[in-house]
């Protein structure tokens, strides 16, 4: 199974991928006609890209591909954007193209861990920056403010047209005006009519960012554009007001499995690594917490926020963590640790992968019966990506070994 991330614009057209199907919208022409549809697919890297599929192909593939659902899709094309293309729906350099010999199977089983959206929200104090250009649209988030009423009028043809306005903020004070015409503004209208959550928090994603009249910035709907109220996605989430809490930090091992804000906790990082795909692109960093209460759990950060965390965790240091969510892990996932005395150290091995990178490796003994893989017949173990070694190390389950207690 291929990644978005590891997928390239060449000849190649057996690729195959597993993912969720986020959106999909008809291509509609001028003159009314279909030419095709769009759909935006996302994996479990939390890594989306465009596909597209032809009008030849609708009638076969389209009413199979239901929005929100996981699909195995095998041989298809991967090309670049052409250099004239505008209004891209989001900012990327490639996209799919599904084929008469495209095959799609649906996926039974909830998949909680690809991700139902993704988003790549700009800093409402930068749209104006993104209105110079206009070949791809954006994903803004904000808190909903100075709905106007909705308005409606005729077109030079006659089709009444429905818009309404309104202002995203942010924390910072920032603010941006948004414009949403048709379908969308009645969307919003209905929202604001039938919600009384407050605030009201917006993502719209795939929106345009324009110059208005007097050089203001603001943002509006396209064919690709949807509006996301009260998402708890983590773009939404960080601009809710989250009130102090009276009782103390959540324990590790009291979380249960939340896709919503899962509370607050306290943690220690005691461990980090990069999750590299093999064609070295780092889709995520892995993370190993702990908490006062002895408590320890794995956790992950994808890509989209390596610029806003990454320099925050790091190894040792302990810190509040607030609205994120917790998953189970996919079957099979079953890893733990050793402890053992280590014996009979064999000396250092040089060697040239497939790849023809320097490989170094070393293999000892040591003496404890836990063992992870089996090969040929002997019970050894092997590194991983998140294999950490702590030599004499004062854990009491090594402070006991090494006193005699451990059996």
């Amino acid at each position: 199974m291929d990644s978005l991330l590891t997928l390239e614009p060449n000849a190649r057209q057996d690729w195959k991928v597993r993912v969720r199907v986020s959106r999909k919208w008809r291509h509609i022409r001028l003159n009314g006609h279909t030419a095709g549809v769009n759909m935006i697919f996302v994996d479990e890297y939390d890594k989306r890209i465009h596909a597209w599929m032809n009008s030849s192909i609708m009638l076969r593939l389209e009413p199979t591909m239901v929005e929100g659902d996981v699909f195995d899709i095998e041989n298809f094309i991967v090309r670049r954007y052409r250099a004239h293309e505008r209004n891209q729906c989001f900012h990327d350099d490639k996209r799919i193209f599904l084929t008469n010999s495209t095959v799609v199977t649906r996926c039974n089983g909830p998949y909680q861990f690809i991700p139902r959206h993704v988003f790549d929200c700009v800093p409402l104090s930068t749209v104006g920056h993104h209105a110079t250009q206009d070949t791809y649209l954006i994903d803004v988030c904000g808190i909903v403010m100075e709905v106007e009423p909705i308005q409606h009028f005729s077109n030079n043809i006659g089709e009444e047209q429905f818009f309404v306005r309104f202002v995203l903020a942010d924390n910072n004070n920032n603010t941006i005006k948004a414009i949403m015409w048709n379908e969308l503004a009645l969307s919003v209208h209905m929202t604001m009519a039938l919600t009384s959550q407050r605030p009201l928090i917006a993502i719209i994603s795939s929106c345009k960012a324009l110059i208005w009249q007097g050089g203001i910035p603001i943002v509006a709907n396209m064919q690709a554009t949807r509006i996301f109220m009260n998402s708890s996605h983590p773009e939404a989430v960080t601009l809710r007001v989250v009130p102090i809490m009276d009782h103390p930090y959540h324990r590790l091992k009291d979380l249960e499995v939340d896709m919503n804000n899962s509370g607050k906790i306290r943690v220690r990082v005691s461990r980090i690594w990069n999750h590299c795909l093999p064609n070295g692109t780092v889709a995520g960093i892995n993370l190993i917490l702990v908490d006062e209460f002895n408590g320890r759990m794995h956790a992950w950060l994808n890509s989209a926020f390596f610029k806003r965390l990454r320099e925050i965790l790091v190894e040792g240091k302990t810190i509040e963590l607030q609205n994120f969510v917790v998953r189970k892990y996919r079957h099979g996932v079953t890893n733990q640790y050793v402890i053992g005395i280590i014996e009979l150290v064999h000396p250092l091995h040089e060697v040239r992968d497939a790849y023809d990178q320097t490989q170094w490796f070393t293999n000892f003994t040591i003496a404890d019966d836990r063992f992870i893989f089996n090969y040929i017949g002997l019970c050894t173990m092997i590194s991983t990506a998140a294999t950490r070694y702590f030599i004499s190390s004062d854990y009491p389950g090594a402070s006991s070994m090494l006193s005699g207690a451990c059996n």
